[in-house]
C-alpha cells in the first residue's frame, strides 16, 4: 500500500473509484462528474490564498494505491487563510471514499494529511469518520446546530442590501480576496448590509441553491448582531430577490406556501458558528443538529470559522 500526494495523474482513477461508491455518481457520465467536481480538485485561487504544494504536498489531499490501482482517496480543499491573528494552510475535507478491505488504513492517511495542515475543518463528516476524528485526533466541535429561516413577508426597509460583484466591488481587501476565489462557485453570492438608522455596516456571503430547492445557504457573516436583529427583514429580501423577483410580496408568499405544501422548504439556512453570540430575531426558526468539527495542529483556540474554502462553498448541486 502506497500513500501518494494528490496529483492529477490520478484524476480518471479517482472518478473511477466515486461511482463504485455512489450510487447517483455510477449513473452520471464520467465528463459530466469531472466537471461537478472539478472545482474541488482543482480550485482557481488568488496569490494570497493559494498554497505551496512543493512545501505541503499532502495538504492538498491523499490518495491510496495498491498494485498501481487506486483504493482510496482524501480530498481537501486547501487554502492558506487568517484566523485571528496568524496565516494558517487550512484545509477542509470533501469527497473521502476507501475500497472496503482498505479502510483500516484510514487513521494513517488521516495523520499523513494533518502533518501537513494547520487547521482542519470538516463541515460534513459521515457519524463514523466524526468519531474516528474526535477520538484518535482530537478534533473538537465548533458547531452543533443550524438553523433554517422560513421568510416571512414584511414591509420593514430599514436595511439596505447590496449585491457585491465585479461593477460593485467594495473596498475591504479581505472580502475582496474571498470574493475572487470563489465568485466562479455555482450561486455564490455577497451581498452588504447597510442600516438606515445607525449606518452600521455589514456582510453576508451566500450560496444559492438550484430552482427546484429553492434554498439559500450563509457561508460567512460579518457584523452577524446587524444580520440577526435584522433577520426578518434581511432573511425576505435575499430569498424574494433570488427567487421571485418579478413577484409581489403577497404573490411571493402563496408560491412559498405552495413549496410548503409540497415537503420542499423555501428557505435559508444560518449555522450557530457563524452567529457567535448574535440571536435570530426572527419567528419561525427550525432547529437541526449537525456536526461540525475542527484540528488545530497546535492546539490553538478558534472562533470565527466560516464555509468558505469547503464543499459547502465550492460544490454545486448534483449535476
Amino acid at each position: 500500500m502506497d500513500f501518494k500526494p494528490y496529483s492529477s495523474q490520478y484524476d480518471n482513477d479517482i472518478i473511477a473509484i466515486l461511482k463504485r461508491h455512489f450510487e447517483w455518481m455510477s449513473e452520471t457520465d464520467s465528463r459530466d462528474l469531472y466537471e461537478w467536481i472539478s472545482p474541488i480538485i482543482h480550485p482557481e485561487l488568488t496569490s494570497e490564498s493559494s498554497v505551496n504544494f512543493d512545501k505541503y504536498p499532502y495538504s492538498r489531499g491523499l490518495v491510496m494505491v495498491e498494485d498501481g490501482h487506486v483504493v482510496g482517496y482524501l480530498g481537501m480543499i486547501t487554502s492558506r487563510r487568517r484566523i485571528g491573528d496568524r496565516a494558517v494552510v487550512y484545509g477542509t475535507p470533501t469527497t473521502w471514499v476507501i475500497d472496503e478491505p482498505y479502510r483500516l488504513f484510514l487513521p494513517k492517511a488521516v495523520k499523513i494529511i494533518l502533518n501537513d495542515l494547520d487547521v482542519c475543518a470538516d463541515f460534513t463528516p459521515r457519524k463514523s469518520v466524526e468519531q474516528l476524528l474526535r477520538r484518535i485526533f482530537k478534533f473538537q466541535y465548533c458547531g452543533k446546530m443550524e438553523y433554517r429561516i422560513f421568510p416571512i413577508p414584511n414591509e420593514r426597509n430599514d436595511v439596505n442590501v447590496t449585491e457585491i460583484n465585479d461593477e460593485n466591488i467594495c473596498d475591504n481587501p479581505t472580502i475582496i480576496n474571498e470574493y475572487e476565489d470563489h465568485k466562479k462557485a455555482y450561486g455564490f453570492k455577497i451581498v452588504k448590509l447597510e442600516s438606515e438608522s445607525n449606518g452600521q455596516i455589514g456582510y453576508v456571503f451566500y450560496k444559492r441553491y438550484l430552482e427546484s430547492t429553492k434554498r439559500v445557504r450563509i457561508l460567512k457573516l460579518i457584523n452577524a448582531s446587524l444580520f440577526a436583529d435584522n433577520c426578518i427583514e434581511i432573511s425576505w429580501k435575499i430569498i424574494r430577490d433570488e427567487y421571485y423577483q418579478n413577484m409581489n410580496d403577497t404573490d411571493s408568499f402563496v408560491q412559498i406556501i405552495k413549496f410548503k405544501d409540497a415537503n420542499i422548504p423555501v428557505c435559508m439556512e444560518c449555522d450557530e458558528m457563524l452567529l457567535g453570540k448574535a440571536k435570530l430575531n426572527h419567528p419561525l426558526v427550525y432547529e437541526k443538529d449537525v456536526a461540525r468539527i475542527i484540528y488545530s495542529y497546535d492546539g490553538y483556540d478558534i472562533s470565527n470559522i466560516d464555509f468558505l474554502y469547503s464543499e459547502i462553498s465550492n460544490m454545486s448541486c448534483k449535476v
